[in-house]
């Protein structure tokens, strides 16, 4: 899964919000040891937030998400 809970949960929101919006993780400068960086999603999409709340509880849910590591 490229982009499920346990690589997320090494991300950071930065890395998060540009997977989102861009298909793609953001590099973050405050992050420089993310397995995020320079990870290369194999889905297209992208969404736009109407609001930085939007985005903050987007990414509240997210790190709400079980980590499933019995895969």
């Amino acid at each position: 899964m490229d982009h499920g809970p346990l690589l997320i949960g090494t991300c950071s929101d930065i890395e998060v919000v540009g997977a989102i919006t861009a298909a793609a993780y953001t590099p973050d400068e405050t992050n420089p040891n993310s397995f995020c960086t320079g990870y290369e999603l194999s889905v297209d999409h992208s969404w736009e937030f109407e609001s930085l709340e939007q985005q903050l509880a987007v990414i509240a849910y997210l790190r709400t998400l079980p980590l499933n590591i019995s895969e």
